[in-house]
Parts: C-alpha cells; sequence; structure tokens
C-alpha cells in the first residue's frame, strides 16, 4: 500500500507514540492504518476517538495519533495473549477488542482484507 504525503507527514509523530507505547516496529502498520482510516487528513487522522467512547472526531491531531497507538498497543497485547496475528490486531482497529476473542476461537488467524476494513465490513463475508 503506498502511503500518501499527507500520512507520511505524521510520521514523526507515530513514531513518537509508538515508541512511547512499546511498540515502535508497528510503525508501518500504524502508517497503514491512518492512510485507510482518513488518509491523514482529517483532524482525527487515526478516527481514533470512538476508542475512547467519544462521538467520531472529537479527538484533535496529535491526541488521535496517540490514542490510535495507544489503542494499537492493548490490541496487540490482547491478540498475542490469545495467539492471534497481525492481521487479527489491524482489523480489531476498527471492529474493536471483541474481534479478537472471535478470531481466537474460530482459528487464530486471518486473511487481511484492507477493502473490507476500510468499509467496515466483516472479513468472512468479503470475496
Amino acid at each position: 500500500m503506498n502511503l500518501s504525503a499527507e500520512v507520511l507527514k505524521h510520521q514523526p509523530t507515530v513514531e513518537k507514540y509508538a515508541k512511547q507505547y512499546g511498540i515502535s516496529d508497528y510503525v508501518n502498520y500504524l502508517l497503514a492504518i491512518m492512510q485507510v482510516e482518513s488518509g491523514g487528513t482529517a483532524v482525527d487522522v487515526m478516527q481514533s476517538s470512538e476508542s475512547l467512547g467519544l462521538p467520531p472526531n472529537s479527538l484533535g491531531t496529535e491526541q488521535s495519533i496517540e490514542q490510535g497507538c495507544k489503542y494499537f498497543a492493548s490490541l496487540l497485547a490482547l491478540a498475542k495473549a490469545k495467539g492471534c496475528d497481525i492481521n487479527t490486531v489491524v482489523q480489531s482497529y476498527n471492529y474493536g477488542g471483541g474481534f479478537i476473542d472471535y478470531v481466537a476461537s474460530h482459528g487464530k488467524s486471518i486473511p487481511l482484507n484492507w477493502r473490507s476494513a476500510s468499509q467496515r465490513r466483516s472479513p468472512a463475508v468479503s470475496k
């Protein structure tokens, strides 16, 4: 996936918060999520307001990146504890942590489908 210039301009901030949350190895995943979520052009670039129970687009840009990294880190820890793969973490960014439980009980991995992720459809029904 190619990253837009709009997303790449946020890379230093993503790196900062990825380091803070111990997920520096996942910066490329975080940037790809940003590309899918907003193309780097929305104020809430990671579309992470909802992970805090807030209405969509409630967070400013830096807050969005920090929360997106924090949320991804929590999903990654949960997936690792349940033996799930990185694709599950990426899909769970949209679907929520409960999706990890679902995948854990159905084979522990999923094929990643960026189109279904961006359209918020279950990868199980995407063709």
